[in-house]
C-alpha cells in the first residue's frame, strides 16, 4: 500500500478468521471505510454495525476496478456476502472452494503447484469446515454450482482459504460437484485443527 493508505476494509461475514482483526485494522487505518454484509444483525462483536452495509447488487468504485457484491450461494455463516470484480473477472466466494495447503505452497497460485490438483483437498475443507454439505440435496446443490459457473464464468477464483485459481477457474468450480457427491457418500470428516 505504501503511503496511499487503505480505502476499504471489506468483511465477508462476522466470523473470527474473516472479521476478527477488523477493529484493529480500522484503528490502524481510520481513513478506511469498513464494509460489511447488510444481512442480519450479527455485527456487534466485530463492530461491523459501524460500517457501510452492502447486499446483492451493490458495488464500490475502485477507480479502474469495481467491486460488486452478491448474496452468498454457499454460506459459512448466515450473514455472508460474496464479491466479484468485472475487469479482472474475479470471483471472491469467501469459504466456498477453500482448501488446506502446505506451508511451502503459501502465496502460490494453484497452477504453480507441482503435479495435478487433488480434489481431496476440497473434500477435506468442505467436509470439515462447511460440514452442512453432508446434509444437502446433491442434485440441487450441483445445479447451483452450474448456475454460478454460468453467472460468473470467472477467469480467477480467489477463496478466503486456500490458493487463488487463475487458470481454468470454471473447471475447478465444476469439480465442486464431485466434492458434493463425495461428502454426501462419506458424511462429515471431522474438524480441522
Amino acid at each position: 500500500m505504501g503511503d496511499r493508505g487503505l480505502d476499504y476494509l471489506v468483511v465477508s461475514h462476522p466470523d473470527v478468521p474473516h472479521a476478527g482483526n477488523a477493529p484493529a485494522i480500522m484503528e490502524a487505518h481510520p481513513e478506511a471505510t469498513l464494509v460489511a454484509p447488510e444481512y442480519g444483525n450479527d455485527h456487534e462483536l466485530y463492530r461491523l454495525d459501524e460500517g457501510l452495509h452492502v447486499a446483492e447488487g451493490d458495488s464500490l468504485d475502485l477507480g479502474d476496478l469495481e467491486a460488486r457484491f452478491h448474496e452468498a450461494t454457499f454460506l459459512d455463516a448466515p450473514v455472508s456476502v460474496w464479491m466479484s470484480e468485472a475487469e479482472t473477472e474475479t470471483l471472491f466466494p469467501v469459504d466456498w472452494m477453500g482448501f488446506p495447503h502446505l506451508d511451502e505452497e503459501a502465496l502460490k497460485f494453484v497452477d504453480e503447484l507441482g503435479g495435478e490438483f487433488e480434489a481431496s483437498r476440497l473434500v477435506e475443507f468442505h467436509g470439515r469446515v462447511l460440514f452442512w454439505y453432508q446434509y444437502v440435496d446433491v442434485a440441487k446443490t450441483n445445479a447451483e454450482i452450474d448456475n454460478l459457473i454460468e453467472k460468473f464464468d470467472p477467469e480467477t477464483v480467489a477463496p478466503s482459504h486456500g490458493l487463488v485459481i487463475r487458470e481454468n477457474a470454471p473447471e475447478y468450480m465444476a469439480l465442486m460437484k464431485d466434492v458434493t457427491r463425495t461428502i454426501d457418500s462419506q458424511g462429515r470428516i471431522g474438524t480441522l485443527g
